[in-house]
């Protein structure tokens, strides 16, 4: 049987949230990483945490924060040239549907580059 500690969560509970989180930096899943840096943060109010933990979840933070970085570094000029395509779009004189049809292509193309201010996604 576990021990309940910090804030009634196990200590085991609270390293394997951490452990979740290292492991989706290290495979750069970015969305992964925001869900488990919110939940840990959430479940665990790191002001409480022990110095180690706490330093480690710094730790996390920073590198979370760098890999949001470069995600918007990278989709910068992608989010450009969808913007150049949508002004081509309105001045073509294509039919209404295929407007529409590359429209939502767009749309469809913009959403898979994931929100363009990571830390606005989250407030």
């Amino acid at each position: 049987m576990l021990k309940i500690g910090i804030l009634g969560f196990s200590r085991e509970i609270i390293l394997k949230q951490l452990l979740k989180l290292e492991q989706a930096l290290q495979e750069g899943h970015l969305k992964q990483a925001q869900k488990f840096h919110s939940q840990f943060h959430k479940s665990s109010q790191t002001t409480k945490l022990p110095r180690n933990l706490r330093e480690d979840f710094r730790k996390l933070s920073f590198q979370l924060k760098e890999l949001e970085d470069w995600q918007v570094f990278a989709t910068s000029p992608k989010r450009q040239a969808l913007c150049e395509r949508m002004k081509a779009l309105i001045a073509a004189e294509d039919h209404p549907d295929q407007k529409l049809k590359e429209l939502k292509q767009l749309h469809t193309d913009w959403r898979q580059l994931g929100p363009a201010n990571t830390r606005q996604a989250h407030r």
